[in-house]
């Protein structure tokens, strides 16, 4: 793309299930989302100082079968997106690999189960997310009331299975973009 700021963006997307009929495994690679990306965190922004907001997430398909992936990505200077995309696929290999450990969990589900205490006094989750679609899928219903329940049972064996069979470095599908050079 074309612009005076030398910069650019190192994404990387790892095939996963999808949303649509699987929202237990969906909430537990979100959580493994945050895992990774308080791992990215500590390398990519702390210790190789080459981006300042690495971001990962799990996101999918509510309405077609088999769109499903999680995603790492850093925004950077060309010259780091090497760096950056080799050290992003090295922390999710390794998470792949070893697995998360139980301060890693805690330390990802503590804000998240604020954010679900918060989001039920909040209309936009009730209208939304819950009664937006609950005639033509009643189970939405079902699935707001053990929402906050199903977070809370989480185990790490749980996240370290899906890290095993989603984040290896041969699943992974690397993306650059960056700015056309300036002379």
């Amino acid at each position: 793309y074309d612009s005076k700021i030398p910069q650019g963006i190192a994404t990387n997307i790892w095939e996963t299930v999808p949303m649509r009929g699987d929202i237990p495994t969906f909430r537990r690679l979100n959580v493994l989302s945050d895992i990774l990306g308080d791992r990215l965190r500590a390398e990519v922004r702390e210790k190789l100082g080459a981006t300042y907001s690495p971001n990962t997430g799990a996101s999918g398909s509510d309405s077609m079968e088999g769109v499903g992936y999680l995603i790492a990505q850093s925004i950077g200077q060309p010259k780091d997106l090497e760096l950056l995309h080799k050290s992003m696929i090295a922390q999710a290999d390794q998470l792949s690999e070893e697995g998360a450990t139980q301060d890693e969990l805690e330390r990802a589900l503590k804000p998240l189960l604020g954010s679900l205490e918060k989001s039920k006094r909040d209309n936009a989750y009730w209208l939304n997310t819950v009664m937006a679609r609950c005639q033509e899928d009643p189970e939405r219903l079902e699935l707001a009331r053990k929402r906050d329940t199903d977070y809370a049972s989480m185990k790490l064996e749980e996240i370290n299975e899906l890290a095993k069979k989603y984040l290896s470095k041969n699943k992974v599908l690397s993306v650059t973009i960056r700015s056309e050079e300036v002379n």
